[in-house]
């Protein structure tokens, strides 16, 4: 079996709305978590254990943006014309996340983000159909 490029179109879309799928999900559960998201995560970082210490405004903006920002890059996922600004955008997210997954010493965590970042890799190197709802095959 070859490979065609419409098979590859619509493995980049399948790929995309896995991730639009993802972040959006992710960020509609932390609008509907009433503030446990950002208390939780919060605390994590004010550990004196921890061998990194952000500040706290930092930690506390990143926090009450992560639900905004999930769902910006979700739904900026959905419109070709600018989907390799949010794929990067998704790639840079994923890195910030892992980076505090690092400072919380959560290593499971921080291995789980490397195929998460891979997916918005393969979306940039794969070509994408010009529309969600039409495919163009080369004959």
């Amino acid at each position: 079996m070859t490979l065609d490029e419409g098979r590859l179109k619509d493995v980049e879309r399948l790929i995309r709305f896995a991730m639009v799928v993802t972040l959006c999900t992710a960020g509609i559960s932390k609008f509907f978590s009433h503030g446990a998201f950002f208390h939780y995560y919060g605390e994590l970082f004010r550990n004196p254990q921890l061998r990194i210490h952000l500040p706290s405004f930092f930690v506390d903006g990143f926090l009450f943006l992560t639900p905004y920002m999930e769902l910006a890059i979700g739904l900026g996922l959905l419109y070709t014309p600018l989907k390799r600004f949010f794929t990067h955008t998704w790639c840079l997210y994923f890195v910030a996340l892992e980076f505090g997954h690092y400072v919380l010493e959560q290593w499971p965590s921080v291995n789980e983000m490397i195929p998460i970042i891979l997916m918005g890799a393969f979306c940039l190197i794969l070509p994408e159909h010009k529309s969600w709802f039409t495919r163009m095959r080369t004959s």
